[in-house]
């Protein structure tokens, strides 16, 4: 099959134009190059000040899109020029998506980023397929993107469905020795707790004996009680074992 002359001549200008204010600006902007000659279609980002421009260079250049854009008050600069078939795409697994509004951020934010075309996001499954101009931005900036918004990515063109099951059993089995350790360990605590801070008072009040009540309050050595000892070795387990992966991720 032939390929279109007119689509092998079409490129694509990366713009960086600073001060615009509001959207009004953007779609002047848009409006203006949408009715000049050559110019196939344009997409602006108000936040990232960013322009994405199909172009016919037989008709106009990146020089003189760069022009109009001065011309109208803008400080505009070229970040890149390429082809407009030059795209790869990029299939994602992304894990915790929950609803359809963290697909709506997923796909608003990766979108906004220069050099994005097209995003689409499977909320049941996670897949997530990104087509991208690798000379403008790489997966690994993309992938970076979305971990920023709190999910985890794994690429699926290098995927490896047994490699990714090991791994997560690893994950599970990590966290399940965590959780149990901290449940043998805690749950005596809570128990030597309320029976050193309830108990023990309510016993000692019935038993109005002074021996009785220096026989349960002594001391293992001066100035450690027998409660924050036992208190001690219970407690510092879960810290150590227990809680390890918690602080590891906090750092």
């Amino acid at each position: 099959m032939m390929n279109n002359p007119q689509q092998q001549q079409q490129r694509k200008c990366f713009v960086s134009i600073q001060g615009m204010s509001c959207s009004s600006c953007v779609d002047k902007i848009e409006s203006k190059l949408r009715k000049t000659s050559g110019i196939i279609s344009c997409q602006i980002g108000l936040i990232t000040a960013r322009a994405e421009i199909d172009f016919e260079p037989t008709i106009i250049s990146s020089e003189k899109i760069i022009d109009i854009l001065d011309d109208m008050g803008y400080d505009v600069s070229l970040i890149s020029v390429i082809d407009s078939n030059q795209q790869t795409e990029l299939c994602l697994d992304v894990m915790g998506i929950t609803s359809e509004n963290e697909v709506k951020t997923i796909q608003k934010s990766i979108k906004e980023m220069i050099g994005v075309s097209m995003v689409t996001v499977d909320r049941v499954t996670g897949r997530t397929t990104i087509v991208y101009y690798p000379n403008v931005i790489g997966p690994r900036k993309i992938a970076d993107q979305i971990v920023q918004l709190g999910f985890t990515v794994h690429t699926i063109n290098s995927f490896d469905p047994e490699k990714f099951t090991e791994t997560l059993k690893k994950e599970v089995a990590k966290w399940r020795q965590s959780f149990f350790i901290s449940l043998i360990f805690g749950i005596p605590t809570i128990i030597a707790m309320i029976y050193f801070m309830y108990i023990l008072p309510w016993i000692e009040e019935s038993h109005d004996t002074e021996n009785f009540i220096v026989h349960q309050r002594c001391c293992v050595i001066p100035g450690l009680s027998l409660e924050n000892l036992i208190l001690f070795c219970l407690s510092t387990p879960v810290q150590i074992f227990g809680a390890r992966y918690f602080y590891i991720q906090v750092k």
